[in-house]
């Protein structure tokens, strides 16, 4: 593991980037991302419309997504670390940087 990677990590264990952020309406339903004791998580809402015979009813449900290994972890923060609500963690927008230069160079 890169001593950038450890940082991380170890930081995300202490509490450090702690913290929802909400996103909305991005492909097919609204959805937020945060960390919550050190575990990232990632949920969709999802709503539906549909007409029952007499009137228009409402569904809505949500999922979530919780990365719980290391290797789950490093990937949601170098993913989504290029999002806004990490701009006061210079470490991990630097690392999402390296991470998509890396995509690029394998495409």
């Amino acid at each position: 593991m890169k001593k950038q990677d450890k940082e991380l990590m170890d930081n995300l264990k202490s509490g450090v980037y702690d913290k929802t952020f909400n996103r909305s309406d991005f492909g097919g339903g609204d959805w937020s991302i945060g960390i919550e004791d050190g575990t990232p998580k990632k949920t969709k809402y999802y709503s539906q419309k549909f007409f029952n015979g007499k009137e228009n009813e409402r569904n809505s449900w949500t999922t979530e997504e919780s990365f719980d290994t290391v290797d789950e972890k490093l990937h949601f923060l170098k993913h989504y670390g290029y999002n806004e609500a990490f701009d006061d963690f210079p470490e991990i927008r630097d690392s999402a940087k390296e991470y998509r230069e890396e995509l690029k160079k394998k495409k």
